[in-house]
């Protein structure tokens, strides 16, 4: 069976050409995320594997004819990818969190600690889950899709959890009076 044939039976709801996309794809998706996870993934490879083929069960009709296998490929490869993220706990201590320096002089400098204490301060008093959300998007750069994804909550509730540190910075950093 081709992989335009594997295709057609899949947009129409045929279970036969799933089975034998998993029975021709298997073997490769499988080296693609093992080669991606290492030795420490084997475990979760299965769940990624079975992932990455429910995708293109569920998307078979956007995939062109010729397509499938690139498909498989970046499917498995971005499955892998957003379960490293996932699971790499968040390396940075709350306490290394540091504000671009503010000048030269002494005076600076000191304004500059006390507000670096203070963003640490505010940061510390956040619910757990948005302390995250917050150190992911501010620190780590990741969009709130991502996060999303990562943590498994809708993007709007990441947008949330950001409008509400932002304000829970603005109370902590009003309160004092820093030039």
């Amino acid at each position: 069976m081709t992989d335009g044939q594997i295709l057609k039976r899949m947009k129409d709801g045929n279970q036969e050409g799933l089975e034998q996309m998993i029975a021709r794809y298997s073997r490769y998706i499988r080296a693609i995320i093992l080669n991606m996870l290492g030795d420490s993934g084997a475990a979760d490879a299965e769940e990624l594997i079975s992932d990455t083929f429910l995708a293109a069960w569920n998307h078979a009709e956007n995939i062109q004819p010729g397509k499938l296998k690139a498909y498989l490929c970046v499917t498995a490869r971005n499955r892998a990818k957003d379960f490293l993220r996932s699971r790499r706990p968040l390396a940075m201590d709350i306490d290394e969190l540091e504000l671009p320096d503010g000048g030269d002089t002494l005076d600076e400098e000191m304004i500059r600690q006390e507000r670096a204490r203070l963003v640490r301060k505010a940061i510390r008093g956040m619910k757990p889950r948005d302390r995250e959300i917050f150190l992911r998007y501010y620190y780590y750069l990741q969009s709130t899709d991502q996060i999303s994804k990562i943590m498994g909550v809708p993007p709007g509730t990441v947008r949330s959890c950001l409008s509400r540190g932002r304000e829970q910075l603005k109370k902590t950093l009003g309160k004092e009076d820093l030039r």
